[in-house]
């Protein structure tokens, strides 16, 4: 992750459609330092390294799930980047430092990461059956709705879909919506 670029073109997965696409960065985190790290590893052997908790997408459920808590119980059922449905059959925290960074993709906000699928809590737009997005009739949102957010984080992290209010408490440190895309500005590499 740290070797990429606002230009580059990641694979992603697309819920809309229920197949592969490709996306460009909308935000790149500059590189930080933590203490410890979690350690993932799945059925077809891939390991993906996180953060305090760092969402996956989690089949059984229909949503992206932070890992390291009961919500994601080893055996889960998860999405490799060839397509292959794996599980998690290990989960633990390693006590060391590590440099880490961390990317949203534009509109589909996922990627492979670590060959699994991961994201950010703005990809819980719809419960995901069958790989795909189960819409309802929900009125859309305006930017209108969110005074302060540009039409970058507005359409990159498709509030106009998103089911909550902007004053609703995240499972974040942010406050609301408006204050976590603050964070992401705050947090933003430079060369965006």
């Amino acid at each position: 992750i740290k070797y990429i670029k606002p230009k580059d073109k990641l694979l992603v997965w697309d819920f809309d459609n229920g197949c592969f696409t490709i996306a460009q960065p909308l935000w790149i985190k500059k590189m930080q330092v933590a203490d410890e790290y979690n350690e993932l590893i799945f059925s077809d052997r891939s390991k993906l390294k996180t953060i305090s908790q760092h969402r996956i997408l989690n089949i059984e459920s229909g949503k992206f799930t932070y890992p390291m808590t009961d919500d994601t119980p080893l055996g889960t059922t998860t999405l490799n980047s060839k397509g292959e449905k794996v599980k998690l059959i290990s989960k633990k925290v390693v006590r060391k430092k590590v440099k880490y960074c961390n990317i949203i993709t534009k509109y589909h906000m996922n990627l492979f990461t670590g060959d699994i699928l991961t994201s950010c809590r703005f990809n819980n737009i719809y419960p995901i059956k069958d790989m795909k997005f189960v819409k309802d009739d929900r009125k859309l949102k305006t930017i209108k709705d969110y005074p302060g957010a540009n039409e970058k984080y507005f359409n990159g992290l498709r509030l106009s879909e998103q089911n909550e209010s902007i004053h609703d408490k995240c499972i974040s440190d942010a406050k609301n919506t408006l204050d976590y895309i603050d964070n992401l500005k705050r947090l933003e590499k430079k060369n965006m």
